[in-house]
Formats: C-alpha cells, sequence, structure tokens
C-alpha cells in the first residue's frame, strides 16, 4: 500500500522510522534501497505515477529499508510483464549474499520459486504435505528413473502393468504416468534392477533415464499423494 502524494523517498523514510531508525539513517538508507532497486533516478517522483513494475520495487525497497535479517515476499512478480518480473527475480535471488538476509517467498507462480529457493514447503488446505529441498521434490537427489517398454505381456496385464508388478515385488514404489512408469528403487539398487525384470519378463526398455519432473509436476503429485492419504485416512 502506498500514502497519497509521497515520493519514493519519503515513502521509504517513512518505512524505515516504523521499523525505529532516526530519521536521518532512514533517509539515508531510503536513498540507498532505491539505487539498489534500480529506482534512483526516480526516487523524488510521487510513487502514484510509477509503473507497476516500480511500484514493486518500491515495495522491495521499503522492505529493506531497515536491514532485516528475514524477508517475506508475497507474489513479488504480480502484474509485472515477462522483463520487469526478470529484473524482479534477478534482484530477490541476490539479497542473501548482497544483503545478508533469508528470503521466505510466497507465490503460485512455480518458475519463480524454481529460480529463487531452495527450500519448499507446500501446502494445501492450511496441511502441510512437503518440507524439503527443491532437488528432492523434483526427484533430482532420489533413486528413481522413469522406464517406458514394449513387448507383449506374459499376462493379461500390459507391458508397463506386467513390469511394475515384477518391480514392486523386489522392493520398488511404481506409479504409472500415460504409457511410462516412474519407478523408485531400493536404496542398495541401481537401473539394472530394472533391465533384469524387463528381460525376464521379455519385455524390451525403450526408455530409461532418471526421472526429474518439472516443478509443477512434482507439485501437483504431492497433493494428489497427501489427498488419497487424507482421503484413506477418513476411511478408516
Amino acid at each position: 500500500s502506498y500514502l497519497a502524494g509521497l515520493d519514493a523517498v519519503e515513502l521509504c523514510t517513512f518505512a524505515g522510522e516504523l521499523c525505529g531508525l532516526p530519521s536521518g539513517e532512514a533517509r539515508q538508507r531510503a536513498n540507498q534501497v532505491l539505487s539498489y532497486v534500480g529506482l534512483g533516478d526516480k526516487r523524488y517522483l510521487k510513487v502514484s505515477t510509477y509503473s507497476t513494475g516500480q511500484k514493486q520495487r518500491v515495495k522491495l525497497a521499503q522492505a529493506l529499508v531497515h536491514d532485516p535479517e528475514l524477508l517475506l515476499l508475497d507474489e513479488p512478480t504480480n502484474g509485472l510483464d515477462p522483463e520487469g518480473r526478470e529484473e524482479m527475480l534477478t534482484l530477490i535471488k541476490q539479497l542473501p549474499e548482497r544483503r545478508g538476509c533469508s528470503i521466505i517467498l510466497s507465490s503460485h507462480l512455480l518458475p519463480d520459486v524454481e529460480v529463487v529457493c531452495q527450500e519448499v514447503l507446500v501446502l494445501d488446505g492450511g496441511e502441510l504435505r512437503y518440507n524439503g529441498s527443491l532437488e528432492a521434490l523434483r526427484g533430482q537427489d532420489d533413486n528413481r528413473y522413469e522406464v517406458e517398454v514394449k513387448g507383449r505381456a506374459e499376462s493379461n496385464q500390459t507391458p508397463t502393468e506386467e513390469l511394475a508388478v515384477r518391480l514392486r515385488a523386489k522392493g520398488c514404489e511404481t506409479k504409472h504416468a500415460a504409457n511410462r512408469l516412474h519407478v523408485t528403487l531400493p536404496a542398495d539398487a541401481d537401473a539394472d534392477m530394472i533391465f533384469a525384470q524387463a528381460l525376464e519378463a521379455k519385455l524390451q526398455v525403450r526408455h530409461l533415464a532418471p526421472l526429474k519432473l518439472t516443478l509443477e509436476a512434482a507439485f501437483l503429485d504431492v497433493l494428489a499423494d497427501g489427498r488419497n492419504n487424507a482421503a484413506q485416512g477418513g476411511r478408516a
């Protein structure tokens, strides 16, 4: 929110004073942070005349003026064009190193999360569904693979289902994804287990690669798993 009639320096100075800074120091810091966010040459213009992107930048300057240790950002790229969004994300990503603060980012724009964050919390209806690293959420540090097989199964099952049954019997976790299978191997196993089970079933492996989900796909998987578990708990 903005106070009518104030320029950016006045607005950020007021924000600093609200946080306990003396007036002179607040004004000095206001000029510094406005230069940092790229508004140094526009700092004496009325904020009401700013573009959407400039208003988002002055919001960031307000939050930085008292040199916080922890910065909470809620949809900081909302309403920005692609160029403005990229510039804002670059600023945010540099904050921990250049300003020495930690960041909590709240956003439904998952590409923003991928650019800025290392750790992720997924909330669904007030319930915590995931808490961990971004890499783990996407499967980048798990023993997970994506596999596609062709051939004729020995049973009435499809080739993918046949392989899934065999792998689960060996302690794997499996999930169907269109015509492919997502496989989580036991900790002491490697991809040779998939080849071995496909060979026993006389199936041809057409595709096998480490599973690296997009953040969107991983996010939807977490929501689906959480809701399924909640439903099963309710039925129990």
